[in-house]
C-alpha cells in the first residue's frame, strides 16, 4: 500500500523531471532526463527510454474540422520498454513512475499500480507506450496524449494496469 503520509516534490525544467521524497529519514529521488532518456532512482540508472513529445504531422491528414465535430483519439505509435530496478516499496515506484510519465503523484491509478509493483517485488516491469493524436486535426500541432500499459512479464501476458495520460476530449 502507498503511504499517503509521504510528501512528494516534483520539479520539472527543460532538462528533465524529478520527484523526491523522504521516508524513514532517508531522502530518495527519481529523475527522468529529457535529453538522454535516462530514468534513475537514487542516482542509479534503471531505464533508458526516450519519451518523445514531438508529433510528426506527416502521420495524419491535416485539415479543418467542421463545426460540431466529434473528436476521438487515434493511435499513431506503439513502443515497448522496461524498467529494471531494486525498488522495493510503493513510494519509490510512485516517484519513479511520476518522474518518467509526468503524471501527478496524487494520481490514484499511479498509486495503485505502484502498490502492485511493490507487493509483487518485481525486479523488472514491462510496459507498452501508446501515442495518440486528437482527430480530426485542426491545427499544425495536433493535440497528443499517451497511454501506458504495465506488465510483469516480457510477453505482456500478466497485465498490471494502465495509466492514461490523454486529456479528455
Amino acid at each position: 500500500m502507498v503511504d499517503d503520509g509521504i510528501a512528494y516534490t516534483m520539479v520539472e525544467d527543460e532538462n528533465g523531471r524529478s520527484v523526491s521524497y523522504t521516508k524513514d529519514g532517508v531522502f530518495h529521488e527519481a529523475r527522468y532526463d529529457f535529453n538522454t532518456g535516462v530514468l534513475s532512482y537514487d542516482g542509479k540508472c534503471i531505464a533508458i527510454a526516450q519519451v518523445e513529445t514531438e508529433f510528426d504531422p506527416q502521420l495524419v491528414n491535416s485539415g479543418v474540422a467542421p463545426f460540431a465535430t466529434k473528436y476521438t483519439w487515434k493511435l499513431y505509435e506503439t513502443k515497448n520498454g522496461d524498467i529494471t530496478s531494486d525498488i522495493i516499496d510503493a513510494a519509490g515506484w510512485v516517484a519513479t513512475l511520476a518522474s518518467f510519465l509526468g503524471a501527478p503523484v496524487s494520481n490514484p491509478t499511479l498509486k495503485t499500480i505502484a502498490a502492485k509493483f511493490a507487493a509483487r517485488y518485481l525486479p523488472t516491469v514491462y510496459y507498452t507506450h501508446e501515442k495518440y493524436y486528437k482527430d480530426p486535426v485542426e491545427t499544425s500541432r495536433p493535440q497528443t496524449g499517451s497511454l501506458y500499459k504495465f506488465y510483469s512479464d516480457s510477453l505482456h501476458k500478466d497485465y498490471l494496469g494502465t495509466i492514461d495520460l490523454r486529456p479528455s476530449i
